[in-house]
């Protein structure tokens, strides 16, 4: 049985990044039972771009979006939500 507490609520959630707290009040984001953290044994690996790769920041032939590949699990059936790149 889930706690009740308020932080298991309002604390321990990983929402995605269009929602607020205001939209998270008015639509029950907070008790979604998918965006929960209870356990952060995530396995993940970025494969693309590679290890030292370089983009021009500035200048002809420069992108305004970029690529990336990986790929991420937690096991026993939970689906991850949201990953961050950085």
């Amino acid at each position: 049985v889930p706690s009740e507490n308020h932080y298991h609520y309002f604390d321990n959630r990983v929402l995605p990044p269009h929602v607020d707290a205001e939209l998270a009040t008015s639509e029950g984001w907070w008790y979604k039972p998918d965006y929960i953290i209870n356990s952060i044994n995530i396995n993940s690996a970025m494969f693309e771009p590679r290890h030292n790769s370089c983009f021009p920041l500035s200048g002809d032939g420069v992108h305004r979006t970029l690529k990336i590949s990986g790929y991420a699990y937690t096991g026993g059936g939970v689906k991850i939500i949201r990953a961050e790149i950085s």
